[in-house]
């Protein structure tokens, strides 16, 4: 949820996507997700070689969830910490 003063507003549901370009690969966005069996999958029929996960520990994954996530992304090579600190 987001805040809205006295309100907690509904945020949407967390998602993240795989965008590809033509030529040049794939990356994967995490957005708010957590780590999950499927990243797996994301490797296999895209291969991003770059992620970028959201790993504050606090409503996202911690250290070693976002360790497990990169294991099932094995394609990726470089990985970009969203979130870290936030909270």
């Amino acid at each position: 949820g987001m805040g809205g003063g006295e309100t907690v507003l509904y945020g949407g549901e967390p998602a993240g996507f795989i965008v590809t370009v033509d030529g040049e690969g794939a990356f994967y966005f995490a957005g708010d997700t957590a780590a999950f069996s499927d990243m797996a999958l994301l490797a296999e029929l895209y291969s991003p070689t770059l992620a970028f996960l959201p790993i504050g520990d606090r409503f996202t994954m911690g250290a070693k969830e976002a360790a497990k996530a990169v294991e099932l992304l094995a394609s990726v090579e470089t990985v970009v910490s969203m979130q870290f600190g936030t909270f």
